[in-house]
């Protein structure tokens, strides 16, 4: 959601970069005619763009006309203007691939493809705030070189006019919503949660440790069945009984005529096969048994 969010923040920035610089292209206020010297006459102020120069008068009236040559500008001009109708078109490329890419749109399916995409449209919004920022710092640096000459006629001297600052702002702006938009990109592709289904699988146990609980119940298994078979097992769970020696328990019965319970068979029920001899193995002798009548 953070990336999203992210992401929209630097499409809208990108956006406004990209209208200040198509606004920028078509001001005639780059270069603004300088009052020194004997050039002091106020009257009127000399706009001088890209496309046009543009005559102001103190009373308001203003008198624009195009440049009816091409080659006839000067270099800077010429560049300028190209550097600036590429760096339009190339914002115009960046927002149809950014929007495409975007998380808040279904254009494409949500993946690595869509993050790649949206961090495509970035990198152009970049490559159009560089083209933005050119013509501004080629115009500045000639204005003011030309200010200090003092070769320069101080009727051909300029300063520098609104348009170059705000084409400055508008590369700015492009470029902090192109890194922006990259930014949320990449932090989508390194895991973004937002974006993707949660999955969650079942752990598996190591082999080793699966090994050791077979071996262990394998080893319980055979302890099982090697105890004895005259084990009570009906009394409950513990520890074996010792059995009593056969002719020790007859001379037993004949001293204290003492009835002891029937072995179990080791075949079939552990119990002893049948009720009767569960219940002789139940059987609590008396220890003064009644006569025999």
């Amino acid at each position: 959601m953070a990336s999203a969010a992210i992401q929209i923040l630097g499409l809208a920035l990108s956006v406004l970069g990209w209208v200040g610089a198509i606004l920028v292209a078509s001001l005639p206020m780059w270069q603004v005619s300088a009052y020194l010297e004997s050039n002091i006459v106020v009257a009127q102020t000399t706009w001088e763009g890209l496309w046009m120069a543009c005559v102001v008068q103190s009373t308001g009236q203003m008198q624009c006309k195009v440049y009816d040559s091409v080659l006839a500008l000067s270099p800077e001009v010429q560049a300028g203007r190209s550097l600036m109708v590429i760096g339009a078109l190339l914002g115009l490329v960046a927002l149809m691939v950014t929007v495409v890419g975007a998380q808040c749109t279904t254009c494409v399916r949500a993946g690595k493809a869509k993050d790649w995409v949206a961090a495509v449209g970035g990198s152009l919004f970049l490559l159009c705030g560089l083209l933005v920022l050119v013509p501004p710092c080629w115009f500045a640096n000639i204005i003011i070189s030309n200010f200090y000459d003092p070769a320069v006629q101080a009727s051909q001297k300029r300063e520098m006019g609104a348009a170059l600052y705000l084409g400055w702002a508008a590369a700015g702006f492009l470029f902090l919503g192109g890194s922006l938009i990259c930014a949320s990109s990449s932090c989508a592709r390194q895991g973004d949660l937002s974006a993707f289904p949660v999955k969650y699988a079942a752990p598996r146990r190591p082999a080793s440790t699966a090994a050791a609980a077979a071996t262990g119940a394998s080893t319980t298994r055979r302890t099982t069945s090697e105890e004895p078979s005259g084990v009570g097992v009906g009394v409950g769970v513990g520890p074996p009984q010792e059995q009593p020696d056969p002719a020790r328990k007859e001379t037993l019965k004949m001293e204290k005529g003492v009835r002891f319970p029937p072995q179990p068979s080791s075949k079939g029920n552990p119990f002893g096969g049948s009720p009767k001899d569960r219940l002789d193995q139940l059987w609590t002798p008396h220890p003064h048994p009644h006569p025999k009548t």
